[in-house]
C-alpha cells in the first residue's frame, strides 16, 4: 500500500473543505466511505504536480514528510505520513 498523504491548502481557512486524505487505514473526519475507499493506492505527488481534488484543481507547492504522532500517554497514534501543500 501507498503511503498515507493529505492535501493541504493553507489558503482556506476552513477545517472541512481545505484537505482530503489519502491511503489512510480509516476514513479521515467528515470523509464519506466511498471517499475513503476511492483514495486509496495513490502514489505521493511531487512539487508541480497539478491535482483534481474534492477542493478543486491545485498544484503541489512543496511536501514534508511528517513523523509519527502521539497521544498525551505516548501511545503512537499514526505513521509516518506526507504532508503535501497545494495552492
Amino acid at each position: 500500500m501507498a503511503m498515507m498523504w493529505i492535501a493541504y491548502d493553507p489558503s482556506d481557512q476552513d477545517d472541512t473543505t481545505n484537505r482530503e486524505q489519502f491511503n489512510g487505514a480509516k476514513p479521515a473526519w467528515g470523509e464519506s466511505y466511498e471517499d475513503f475507499i476511492a483514495n486509496h493506492h495513490v502514489d505521493v505527488p511531487l512539487p508541480g504536480d497539478m491535482l483534481s481534488l474534492r477542493m478543486g484543481t491545485r498544484v503541489v507547492d512543496y511536501r514534508r514528510l511528517e513523523c509519527p504522532e502521539a497521544d498525551d500517554g505516548g501511545n503512537r497514534i499514526t505513521d509516518w505520513y506526507w504532508t503535501v501543500i497545494v495552492k
